[in-house]
């Protein structure tokens, strides 16, 4: 019998963001400029984006308020592991069982604080 060998799955990339988020800390205001890509299986790419694509407000405000309320320590992680994984959380949150399934990793190619204001 011949055995039949499918191809290893191959992960792909959709992106989930790529915006600038105030954050306050101490009288001073910051802009985060905030790249946030999902991981997904190839064969799970159209739902993936379809599914974020329903979700975008929610997906935005979710994550602002994630900056917005976190100590600058973990902005400034070298690997924003915590970051990453209170974002991978409330999208399991947002999302339920399916988007769990769907994603495999959450990567934050950018998040670069500046200050904009100090009072």
């Amino acid at each position: 019998p011949v055995k039949v060998v499918e191809p290893p799955m191959k992960d792909v990339e959709v992106k989930l963001l790529a915006e600038s988020f105030p954050k306050n800390v101490s009288g001073r205001m910051y802009m985060y400029d905030l790249q946030v890509v999902a991981k997904v299986d190839e064969k799970n790419k159209a739902r993936a984006t379809e599914l974020f694509a329903e979700r975008d407000a929610e997906t935005r405000d979710r994550i602002r308020t994630i900056i917005a309320s976190s100590d600058p320590k973990i902005l400034g992680e070298p690997e924003l592991e915590t970051l990453r994984r209170q974002i991978s959380y409330q999208l399991e949150q947002d999302f339920g069982k399916e988007g769990k399934d769907l994603i495999k990793d959450i990567l934050i190619p950018k998040c670069t604080g500046r200050l904009v204001q100090q009072y």
